[in-house]
């Protein structure tokens, strides 16, 4: 039975969701003879997203709306000691982060269900996408998905400021992120917008619940 809070994530999660739903790109390379930035500000400063170390972002890529953005990120350079990677961040509009409520198990609830999982796929067929893993960790919920078009990617969500941030890491075309690799870029940029956005008051959302270790795959 799915919680009842999973049916308030529900609009939140669909528009956020859609937003983060961009085709992957390829990111900045080397011969560019300006740096790119490592951090950006957006909304008017209301969010900061800084990815982990030897990622940067991709000021071609992002797009902002009235109250509403995506920031796109990846390696600062071709020869930058770190994985290839492709981070998407979706920031919701104002007051959307009321959606995590209901706390990570109706989080579990929601994206192991066939309505959630039909919202992450790419086709908007749940059928074709599993989840081999939900979890929370500090301030977030993560989720590993496999998905017949999109391939295997990583996703967490969690509040900033008031907003439901979602975030993505996917293998650029032609690539592969191994499990433990994407794993690991999943909870540090989740950490690194945690940190990043700590100030006056509550910037982030409580710790939701403890491990869930959903193990089980979802659909086939």
């Amino acid at each position: 039975m799915i919680h009842k809070a999973a049916f308030g994530w529900r609009s939140a999660a669909v528009a956020v969701l859609a937003l983060a739903g961009c085709e992957p790109v390829a990111m900045m390379g080397s011969s560019g003879q300006t740096a790119p930035p490592r951090e950006a500000e957006v909304l008017g400063g209301a969010v900061s997203v800084r990815p982990p170390r030897g990622y940067c972002v991709d000021p071609s890529s992002g797009q902002e709306a009235e109250d509403t953005a995506i920031v796109m990120a990846g390696r600062c350079s071709d020869t930058a000691p770190v994985d290839p990677a492709v981070m998407t961040v979706a920031i919701g509009r104002s007051g959307s982060a009321a959606a995590l409520a209901g706390g990570g198990a109706a989080l579990s609830d929601y994206f192991t269900s066939a309505e959630g999982r039909g919202a992450l796929s790419r086709t908007g067929r749940a059928e074709d996408v599993r989840i081999t893993r939900a979890y929370s960790k500090g301030p977030a919920f993560l989720l590993h998905v496999q998905d017949r078009v999109a391939g295997d990617y990583w996703r967490s969500v969690l509040g900033v400021h008031g907003r439901l941030v979602t975030v993505s890491v996917t293998a650029p075309p032609g690539a592969d992120l191994d499990e433990p690799t994407g794993k690991g870029l999943i909870e540090a940029m989740a950490s690194s917008l945690a940190r990043s956005n700590m100030g006056a008051g509550q910037a982030v959302t409580a710790t939701l619940d403890g491990p869930l270790s959903v193990s089980t795959a979802s659909g086939q």
